[in-house]
């Protein structure tokens, strides 16, 4: 069974795609993993919708500054310092439309603007000799 077929023999009767079980995606469009050491990994939709599924009884959502980028993030993963609450890990980040609830896709030409946000809401915390990049929340 071919999973795709592109027929375009300049008939448009005929001309079109089958998809069979074939997922189709833009190759510019994912979600995003950002770690708060730096780390970027763009996974695909249905890899995100995994992520969440995993998350279902531990995660947790916030919006990245005035943006509608959400942060969906292991709330089990938060600890507080100076009366703030902070995670150290990764995080998944996807746009969030709240008039109808839906989540979609980062395109590349965000990720910059992404990491900008993102690295904003970073602070640099201490225990003992050790510094490190840790996530407000909220």
């Amino acid at each position: 069974m071919k999973e795709l077929c592109i027929s375009i023999e300049l008939d448009p009767v005929k001309d079109g795609i089958s998809f069979g079980s074939a997922e189709v995606t833009r190759p510019d469009a994912h979600a995003v993993i950002i770690g708060t050491n730096g780390q970027v990994k763009q996974i695909s939709m249905s890899e995100a919708v995994g992520v969440i599924n995993a998350l279902d009884k531990c995660g947790s959502a916030f919006t990245l500054g005035s943006s509608d980028y959400s942060v969906i993030y292991n709330k089990t993963k938060v600890f507080m310092a100076d009366l703030q609450d902070y995670l150290v890990g990764s995080v998944l980040i996807m746009h969030y439309d709240p008039d109808n609830g839906s989540l979609s896709p980062v395109y590349d030409m965000e990720i910059g603007e992404l990491m900008e946000l993102f690295e904003a809401q970073l602070d640099t915390l201490r225990s003992g000799d050790v510094s490190f990049a840790a996530l407000r929340i909220g």
